[in-house]
C-alpha cells in the first residue's frame, strides 16, 4: 500500500493563550503523530521529539514486515511503539523535575507498511479511518468518562454530558510507567487515516468530520475540518493530520471482508473495534492450496484457526463436515498442549488465520484484561463442545445397552 499524500493543519483556538498541540510528519520513514500537551508548550514538543529520535529503530521493523508480514515482524512494530512511548514518558517525567506545573501530553502515532497501518496512542487524541464514505474511530479515549462507560457505570447519554470527558485517566508524564494501546488494521486502496487532538472531536460530530474529508483534496479537507471547529467557536487548540493511500485496484478479498469473517467467530465477536485491532497482530495468515492438509489427526494441536475465505473439510473418524468463511477449529489448542482429533484439508484455494497457543499466551501477558476476556470466551466454547460430546457419548451408551437387552 503506497501513501499518496500526508497533510496537516493546526490552530490555537479562540480561548487559548498558546498552541500546546504538536505534530510530526515523517514521510520517508513513514511516521505520523499528533500530541496535545498540558503544563506548557514544551510537553507536546518533548513527546514528539523523543518519538522522532526513536524513529531510526522503526525502519528495520518496517522493512521486516514488508519482506515477511508474520506475527513476529508485526509484533516487532508493536514493541517499537511501546519503547518509543516509554521513552517519551520518561522525557516528560524528567522535564517535570522541580516544576510546579507538571508537563503531560497525549500522543497518537501511525505508520503504514504494505497493507497494514499500525497505531499507538495514549490519552484522548484519536485516530479515524475513512473508507468508502464511512468514518470509523480506531482508538478508545483514555478518560475517566470513557472508563465509566466501559464499566457500565454510566449510559451513552450520560457520557455525552459527563464533565469527565476530558479528564485523562492515562497520558505521557502522568506517572513513572505508561500503558500504550497498539493496534493493527488492514488498509484498502483509497483509505484515509485521520489523526487529531480532542479540539476536533470534542466540538465536531463524526458526520461533519466524515463529510469534510475528500481523498483527492487533503489540503482542502484539513481546512474544512478546522472550519467545522471554528463554527463551534474554536475554543481549544486543534490539530488534524490526514494520510491517504493510493486508490489502486483492489484485491478480490478485501481487508473489510477478512475482518468481517474473523469477527463473526465467537472468540472475537464481542470485542470493540480498538480491542479487535489490538488482537490482530497476534494472528498469522495462512494460504492453503486445494487438497493441502492444514492439520493432521494425532499431530500436535498448536493453534486455533479461522477460515477467512475458501472452504475446508474436517474429518474425524467416519464423520465429515465442511467449513466456509468464519468457520473455525482448534479451540482446544489454546488451552493445552494436546493432540489433534481432526484432519483438516483445503477444498479450494483457502485463506486462514491462526492464533497459536504461543501467541495467545503472549497476548495474555502483554494485555492481561483483554487476554483474559478472550480466554473466558474460549473456555465457554470448550464447555459447549464438552456438552455436545457428553450428549453423543450418552447416546452411544444408551444404544449399546439397548442392544444388550435383546
Amino acid at each position: 500500500m503506497r501513501i499518496r499524500q500526508a497533510v496537516y493543519l493546526t490552530e490555537q483556538g479562540t480561548q487559548r493563550r498558546s498552541n500546546q498541540d504538536g505534530v510530526l510528519s515523517l514521510n520517508k520513514v513513514p511516521l505520523y503523530a499528533v500530541a496535545d500537551g498540558a503544563g506548557g508548550s514544551e510537553a507536546a514538543r518533548l513527546a514528539l521529539t523523543t518519538l522522532k529520535e526513536h524513529s531510526a529503530h522503526l525502519g528495520p521493523c518496517i522493512a521486516a514486515v514488508a519482506s515477511n508480514p508474520s506475527t513476529t515482524t508485526r509484533l516487532a512494530v508493536r514493541h517499537f511503539f511501546q519503547g518509543a512511548f516509554t521513552r517519551a514518558n520518561a522525557a516528560l517525567q524528567e522535564g517535570n523535575a522541580g516544576r510546579l506545573s507538571r508537563l503531560s501530553s497525549t500522543l497518537v502515532a501511525a505508520t503504514v507498511v504494505g497493507p497494514f497501518a499500525f497505531l499507538a496512542h495514549v490519552g484522548d487524541s484519536r485516530a479515524y479511518l475513512l473508507r468508502d464514505g464511512a468514518l470509523r474511530c480506531l482508538t478508545a479515549d483514555h478518560t475517566l468518562a470513557a472508563l465509566q462507560l466501559s464499566r457500565g457505570d454510566i449510559s451513552a447519554a450520560d457520557y455525552l454530558e459527563s464533565p469527565f470527558r476530558s479528564t485523562l485517566s492515562r497520558s505521557l508524564g502522568m506517572g513513572p510507567t505508561v500503558d500504550v494501546d497498539v493496534a493493527e488494521i488492514r488498509l484498502e486502496p483509497g483509505d484515509v487515516l485521520l489523526l487529531c487532538t480532542n479540539g476536533l472531536h470534542r466540538f465536531t460530530d463524526e458526520a461533519h468530520i466524515r463529510d469534510a474529508i475528500t481523498h483527492d483534496d487533503l489540503a482542502g479537507s484539513t481546512e474544512r475540518l478546522l472550519e467545522e471547529v471554528r463554527q463551534a467557536g474554536a475554543p481549544d487548540n486543534t490539530t488534524v493530520l490526514l494520510v491517504a493511500t493510493d486508490p489502486e485496484v483492489r484485491e478480490d478479498l478485501t481487508a473489510g471482508q477478512i475482518e468481517r469473517a474473523l469477527r463473526e467467530v465467537a472468540l472475537f465477536r464481542d470485542l470493540s473495534d480498538p480491542d479487535w485491532m489490538q488482537v490482530a497482530p497476534y494472528l498469522e495468515q495462512l494460504d492453503a492450496a486445494p487438497g493441502e492438509e492444514i492439520i493432521a489427526a494425532d499431530g500436535p494441536a498448536e493453534a486455533f484457526y479461522v477460515v477467512a475465505n475458501g472452504a475446508v473439510e474436517v474429518l474425524q473418524g467416519a464423520e465429515r463436515r465442511e467449513l466456509g468463511p468464519s468457520g473455525h477449529f482448534g479451540t482446544l489448542a489454546l488451552a493445552n498442549a494436546t493432540r489433534q482429533l481432526d484432519t483438516v484439508r483445503a477444498l479450494e484455494p483457502t485463506r486462514l488465520f491462526a492464533l497459536s497457543r504461543v501467541r495467545f499466551e503472549e497476548l495474555v501477558r502483554d494485555q492481561p484484561a483483554l487476554g483474559t476476556r478472550i480466554a473466558l470466551i474460549a473456555l465457554e466454547s470448550l464447555g459447549d463442545r464438552l456438552g455436545v460430546l457428553t450428549t453423543r457419548l450418552a447416546k452411544v451408551i444408551e444404544a449399546v445397552h439397548g442392544e444388550h437387552r435383546y
